[in-house]
């Protein structure tokens, strides 16, 4: 988590039913630099993202987009969809929620998991 202070993303378990925005919890951190951090088993494994399907608007509930990130032996495709954006009259908010789903590929096994989280600064 200390590589990570510009802003980015962080995710938790869907079944985690802590505050993604107080958690320290994290099975998925992502920054504005590319970089990503994912626990796996325990062990953090560090990825790099490769492409991504963002928009470039200001997100809207219900928008959806997607990131596929790197390492050596894993691959990772997030699939996002925001569920919140910060009040149009509060302009110190910089956070957006997301639901999200994480596909992990080692070859050719897959795992899925269900995540919820925030992006911003």
């Amino acid at each position: 988590q200390d590589d990570f202070h510009e802003g980015g993303c962080e995710l938790v378990l869907s079944s985690d039913h802590s505050d993604p925005y107080r958690s320290n919890r994290y099975i998925f951190m992502s920054d504005y630099n590319g970089r990503a951090l994912m626990n796996i088993n325990g062990h953090d494994v560090r990825f790099t993202l490769t492409r991504s399907t963002e928009s470039q608007k200001e997100p809207k509930i219900g928008e959806r987009s997607q990131y596929w990130y790197a390492s050596r032996s894993l691959s990772v495709r997030i699939d996002y969809t925001v569920t919140g954006v910060c009040p149009p009259d509060d302009e110190s908010c910089e956070v957006f929620y997301y639901k999200a789903l994480i596909h992990l590929r080692s070859g050719a096994l897959t795992k899925s998991v269900s995540a919820k989280g925030l992006c911003g600064t």
